[in-house]
């Protein structure tokens, strides 16, 4: 897991080189931690794409959800799979991960995933 992490720093700063033709800014990790737990990754055909979804993005993980996400073309729409009162809490799923991979990804862990 550790190996993982490193070799996508690695790719960030090697991209960064490649599009801008200087070395990356000291706090790139910082920035590219900000960008990556706030994306959605979703399969699309054979690829993965990354989306940035303002206030989508705050909708939190549960493995039991109330809603589910889905994209149409270009766009990202939440659609509830059970009544919801007013006020209530909507939860989608992010995905299965092991419990660091939430914490690497997102920034919490949760207790129940393997």
């Amino acid at each position: 897991f550790v190996r993982r992490i490193e070799g996508h720093r690695v790719k960030v700063k090697d991209a960064w080189v490649k599009q801008v033709g200087q070395g990356p800014p000291e706090d790139l990790g910082w920035i590219n931690a900000c960008v990556i737990s706030r994306c959605f990754h979703i399969a699309s055909g054979t690829s993965v794409l990354a989306w940035l979804a303002p206030m989508v993005d705050m909708i939190n993980h549960s493995f039991s959800p109330n809603c589910k996400v889905v994209t149409l073309s270009d766009t990202i729409d939440v659609v509830m799979i059970e009544k919801v009162a007013a006020g209530s809490e909507v939860f989608f799923t992010y995905a299965h991960f092991p419990t660091a991979h939430f914490f690497w990804r997102y920034g919490f862990f949760v207790p129940d995933s393997t």
